[in-house]
Order: C-alpha cells, then structure tokens, then sequence
C-alpha cells in the first residue's frame, strides 16, 4: 500500500484522509482499542503485531493542516490492522472512535484497504465479529461480505465469533 495519505469521500459526505500508519500511531490505537472492545489489545501486543511481516497498519481521520489523517490533539479517528499473505488476508482490528461512529470512518477505512487489497492481489479478506455486534455487522453486510461460519463461545465472555469472508469480485458496498 502506498505510504502517501487518500482522500476518501465519506457516507456523510464528509472527507477523511486515510494513510498507512506507523509505530507513532500505536498509542492512540490502544486508546481507541479500549474504547472499542471489550477485550481490548494492549499497546505491547499492537507493537509486537506491527513488527510483524505482511501486516497493515491503516489510520484515518479529518484531514489537518499538515495533511495527516488524525484529530486536532493528534490522534485518528480509526485504524484498521490487517495481515496480508496473498492470496488471502486477514483483518484482525477495526476501531472508531465513539463519538466518530456513523460519520463514515470505518468505511474510509474499508475503502482504502480494498485499495491496498487490489494492489496486492488479494482474492479474499478473512475477518471475526462478535455476534452481539449489530453496528460491525451491518457494516459488512454493507460491504457484501458473506458469513462463512460461527464459532460457539469463541469470545472469553462466551459471545460466538461470526467469521465472514470479503471477496473482492464483490468490493462495492451496497448502496440500498
């Protein structure tokens, strides 16, 4: 994926700049993870993923004066953290902030990764969500991806995982 930032029209009409991210945006990621889950990833466990080969690091947010795809405090509104290993990948986290939900975040964020996906001929995009997640669902019923599975009591407060599967001859959302 290109290091330099997108713009990305927004549902809401609203325009977000999404760029890959990086080692600085780490805190503010962990920020958003425990705002976001209910078994959040800790800071340690977002660095030791980024060190990782193959893995993705998306921010997003307003565009600022420098261009940069944070808040004015100089945090992103969301981030997407995937694995690629083509011909598949996996979408391990996607978080917005509270107060950004419904404002088109998540699916700049969706946007910019199909981008990246195309580029590193990527055929399927694997993901879990909570069952009990109607908001991150009705995202990627959106999306059109498509339920491949369920995995009974895969959440330690015994919630089932729903594991869906993007396939990128379906990228557009559906515009219903």
């Amino acid at each position: 994926m290109s290091a330099a930032p997108h713009a990305c029209a927004s549902t809401t009409g609203l325009t977000w700049i999404v760029r890959r991210g990086g080692d600085v945006d780490l805190a503010a990621c962990a920020e958003l993870e425990t705002a976001s889950f209910p078994t959040p990833w800790t800071l340690a466990m977002l660095r030791a993923a980024l060190d990782r080969e193959a893995l993705l690091l998306v921010c997003c947010g307003p565009p600022g004066s420098s261009g940069s795809s944070t808040t004015p405090d100089g945090s992103p509104l969301g981030y997407a953290l995937l694995t690629m290993t083509p011909p598949e990948a996996e979408l391990l986290r996607l978080a917005v902030r509270p107060e950004a939900r419904t404002h088109g975040v998540a699916s700049s964020l969706l946007a910019r990764i199909r981008c990246a996906l195309r580029t590193d001929r990527v055929t399927s995009l694997y993901l879990e969500v909570r069952s009990d997640n109607v908001a991150a669902i009705g995202l990627y019923d959106k999306w059109r991806f498509e339920r491949v599975a369920v995995r009974r009591g895969y959440y330690a407060d015994g919630v089932d995982a729903v594991v869906l599967r993007w396939r990128l001859d379906e990228l557009e959302p559906d515009r219903r």
